[in-house]
């Protein structure tokens, strides 16, 4: 969250809430995943270069992050945007 709340600022968002989950049975069986659920105050302009700097930030922050990534145990994150009301 420490990653969002970071670029906050720089894409003018306000958020009002959210979630990160790990799905317990997922569908598919590729890598293990987490989805973000996130309430905007407003919908972010781009919300995909939002989502792409998030999953920077976490490379560049979390070494055990990068290193699940990198081996290939980990795919990239899901942000869901919530609607709003």
């Amino acid at each position: 969250m420490f990653a969002l709340m970071n670029l906050a600022p720089k894409y003018n968002i306000e958020i009002t809430e959210f979630t990160i989950a790990h799905p317990v049975n997922p569908v598919d069986a590729g890598f293990s995943y987490h989805e973000w659920f996130v309430d905007f105050e407003s919908l972010p302009n781009h919300i995909n270069a939002l989502v792409t700097e998030v999953y920077i930030a976490l490379l560049q922050n979390n070494i055990y992050y990068k290193y699940l990534i990198n081996g290939s145990v980990l795919s990239t994150l899901l942000m869901f945007v919530l609607p709003q009301n």
